[in-house]
C-alpha cells in the first residue's frame, strides 16, 4: 500500500508551539485533524488526548464498557524548553523544561510564550572577537540569558513576561531532501504518524477485535507523567508506544556503544525488558511476512512504555530513528514515518489481547 502522508497537517502541528505545560494548542491542531477518523475523543484535566476507535465485533456483541478489549497506541505532544527563573536589568535568566541543551542555546532566536502572547528574544552570545580563547567550553546553564532588547525590569513586565513562563525555540518545521527537519519532532513526529494511522484505519476499513485508544500525552519530557495518567486512568489491556530513537548514522557516534539504528531503514522494535516478547515477536514476524523495514533496538532509551510497564500492561516500543535530538533541527527520513504506518496497519489486526500472557504455556490448572 502506498501511504501518502498530509503535509498540511505535518506543517500545523508541528509548528504549533507545545513545551510541557502548555501543550493544549498543539493538542487543538492533532484534536481536530483526528476527530473526523475516529469514534470518540476525550481530554481529561492535564491535557492529555484520548481518540477511540471502538471494535464492531464487540460493539454488534454488546460487550459492556467495562468488559471491553483495549489497546492503547500511545505518543507524546510535548517539547522541550527553557522557563523563566529570574529578570535582572532586563535580562532573562532560565532553567530547563525538559532535557535541553546549554551548548546549542546561544546565537539563536527565541519565543517567550506570555499570557499576552509571544514575546520574542535572542539568546545572547559574546562575540568571538572578545572571547580571547577564555570562554571556549560548553556553556552554563547559568550563564545562559535572554535579550529582548529592553533594558530594564520594568520595561520586561510591560512586555508580559513572567518567572515560569516557557521560552521555545523559533525554529519551524521544514523538508530538506528526504528527511523532514525541526524542533519537537520528538515526538510530535509520532503523534503526527498515530492520527495518519487512524485515517488509516478508517479509509481502508481495518476491523479490530479490540477498542483503539490513541492517545497524544503530556509531560513526558519531564517525567513521563501524562502516560502513567492514561495507563492508571484508562486501564489498557495492552499498549504500544510511539516515540524516536537516536539515529546512529552521524558523525561521532559509536554503534558499538549506543547499536546501529539508522535514519531511512525503518521504524525500530525495541525488545528491552519492559517490551513484552510475545508483541515483540509478533512485530518482527509480520514485518518479515510483510517485507516491512525494520530495526532491532536494545531500547534502553526510556519513553512511555516505562508507565505501562509500571502498572503490569503488557507493552511494546516502537522507535522512529531520529537525527539531532533535543535539538532545533532535529531529522526524520520521511520513508521511515511512511514505514511506520504500514507496520500497523499490518500489525494491529493481528494482536490478539487474550493471547499476551508470555509464560501462558508454562501454566497449569
Amino acid at each position: 500500500m502506498e501511504i501518502k502522508l498530509n503535509k498540511e497537517f505535518l506543517h500545523d502541528y508541528l509548528n504549533t508551539n507545545s513545551p510541557v505545560g502548555q501543550e493544549a494548542e498543539a493538542q487543538k491542531v492533532w484534536i481536530d485533524y483526528i476527530k473526523h477518523y475516529v469514534d470518540v475523543i476525550e481530554t481529561d484535566a492535564y491535557g492529555n488526548a484520548v481518540a477511540k476507535i471502538l471494535s464492531k465485533s464487540q460493539t454488534a456483541a454488546n460487550i459492556p464498557t467495562e468488559k471491553r478489549k483495549k489497546l492503547v497506541i500511545d505518543s507524546h505532544c510535548d517539547e522541550i524548553s527553557f522557563k523563566v527563573v529570574h529578570i535582572s536589568d532586563g535580562l532573562i535568566r532560565v532553567v530547563k523544561n525538559g532535557g535541553v541543551d546549554a551548548m546549542i542555546a546561544p546565537g539563536t532566536r527565541v519565543n517567550i510564550l506570555t499570557n499576552k502572547g509571544i514575546v520574542k528574544g535572542v539568546f545572547g552570545q559574546i562575540a568571538i572577537h572578545l572571547r580571547h580563547g577564555s570562554t571556549d567550553k560548553a556553556p552554563k546553564l547559568e550563564d545562559l540569558y535572554i535579550d529582548l532588547g529592553v533594558d530594564t525590569n520594568d520595561a520586561v513586565k510591560e512586555l508580559g513576561v513572567r518567572i515560569g513562563d516557557n521560552c521555545v525555540s523559533e525554529s519551524k518545521f521544514e523538508e530538506l531532501g528526504n528527511y523532514f527537519v525541526g524542533k519537537s519532532l520528538d515526538d510530535k513526529i509520532s503523534g503526527y504518524a498515530t492520527a495518519e494511522l487512524a485515517r488509516y484505519i478508517k479509509e481502508t476499513n481495518v476491523s479490530l477485535d479490540y477498542d483503539l485508544y490513541i492517545a497524544n500525552t503530556v509531560a513526558e519530557e519531564v517525567g513521563l507523567f501524562g502516560s502513567f495518567m492514561i495507563a492508571l486512568n484508562q486501564k489498557p489491556d495492552a499498549a504500544i508506544s510511539i516515540d524516536v530513537t537516536h539515529s546512529t548514522n552521524s558523525p561521532g557516534i559509536s554503534s558499538n556503544k549506543e547499536g546501529s539504528m539508522k535514519s531511512g531503514l525503518g521504524p525500530t522494535i525495541d525488545r528491552s525488558a519492559q517490551n513484552h516478547r510475545v508483541l515483540s515477536d509478533l512485530f518482527i514476524d509480520v514485518c518479515e511476512q510483510s517485507e516491512i523495514p525494520y530495526q532491532l533496538s536494545d531500547g534502553s532509551f526510556g519513553n512511555n512504555s516505562v508507565s505501562y510497564y509500571k502498572v503490569g500492561c503488557p507493552t511494546q516500543s516502537i522507535s522512529i530513528p531520529l537525527k539531532y535530538m533535543h535539538t532545533q533541527v532535529e531529522m526524520v527520513a520521511s520513508k521511515d514515518v511512511e514505514t511506520l504506518i504500514k507496520m500497523f496497519l499490518e500489525v494491529l489486526p493481528k494482536i490478539k489481547i487474550e493471547e499476551l500472557r508470555y509464560h501462558k504455556q508454562f501454566i497449569t490448572n
